[in-house]
């Protein structure tokens, strides 16, 4: 057997600057205005974004620029193991193959863009595009094959492969502070494809996901954020890939896959606007399974 390639998937996650509050009369007291390194005038769009800030009272200096575009990056290194593996054996059925080991060790790359708007104070939506290549290594040990009332044992060894495809990544954060102080809740719906381009399999991995990202938080003069959070990402359903013929001299033509893993990772960042137009964020993510981070650089109109 050539290969059995195994994906692992890990979704940029980014730190966003977001602040309102729950008093409606103290609104004009409760965001404080912010001390930017440069001084520049409120872009023009402020005067139609967010919307209620009349109603609310909230000075114009006192919100970022309601428009934002930013270019993000992600490296993260992750290691998991094999739960259940399941594979369709020469036209056979898909029944589940017990192997020895079932280690995984993924470093991935992203690279994209983002796009978001302040709707309301404490509402922000966006939407995400990446670029991903996550290079793997997977130590399947030996497996056993079922084949009828029998089980073929085949070995199978450390495998390498490398996938490049994309992430689109769409939803909303929710945030409410006072003073210096922020809670934020962020929650978004998405759908990744990877294809394995050496071994020419296009589409080779296809899933919607789910991501989930509390975070509390302190600001400093109105323009340096300190937070810690968490955030789980659901993929749903076992990973599955589609035909593995080429990759295996036509034994297995596809599979589906089911992780262990740590249900969150821990997050730690900080976001830094120089000036109204610009800012830089630095977010690092970590768990028993994961070490990674992001990093942020948006333009705000």
């Amino acid at each position: 057997m050539k290969k059995i390639l195994i994906y692992v998937f890990t979704i940029t996650s980014i730190s966003i600057n977001l602040f309102a509050q729950d008093e409606i009369k103290t609104f004009k007291n409760v965001l404080d205005t912010p001390k930017y390194l440069i001084e520049t005038k409120p872009s023009p769009t402020t005067e139609y974004l967010p919307l209620l800030r009349k109603e609310l009272n909230i000075p114009i200096k006192n919100l970022p620029n309601p428009i934002g575009v930013s270019l993000v990056y992600s490296y993260m290194e992750e290691s998991y193991k094999i739960k259940e593996f399941r594979g369709e054996f020469r036209g056979q059925d898909i029944t589940k193959w017990d192997i020895s080991n079932g280690d995984i060790k993924t470093k991935t790359h992203s690279i994209g863009a983002k796009v978001d708007i302040f709707l309301l104070p404490f509402l922000q939506l966006f939407v995400v595009g990446a670029y991903v290549i996550t290079d793997q290594t997977t130590d399947i040990g030996t497996a056993k094959v079922p084949l009828g009332s029998l089980e073929i044992p085949v070995n199978i060894g450390t495998l390498s492969n490398r996938l490049e495809g994309f992430a689109i990544l769409s939803g909303f954060n929710l945030a409410f502070a006072y003073k210096d102080f922020f809670f934020s809740f962020m929650l978004a719906g998405g759908y990744t494809r990877l294809d394995d381009i050496e071994n020419n399999v296009i589409g080779f991995v296809e899933k919607p996901l789910m991501y989930i990202a509390p975070r509390i938080g302190y600001m400093f003069n109105g323009v340096l954020s300190v937070y810690v959070g968490v955030q789980r990402i659901e993929l749903f359903g076992a990973t599955k890939g589609k035909d593995l013929s080429a990759l295996t001299g036509g034994i297995v033509k596809s599979y589906e896959v089911e992780f262990e893993k740590f249900p969150v990772n821990f997050l730690f960042g900080s976001q830094f606007m120089i000036t109204r137009e610009f800012g830089i964020s630095l977010e690092y993510v970590g768990s028993p399974d994961v070490n990674g981070v992001n990093l942020e650089t948006v333009f705000r109109f």
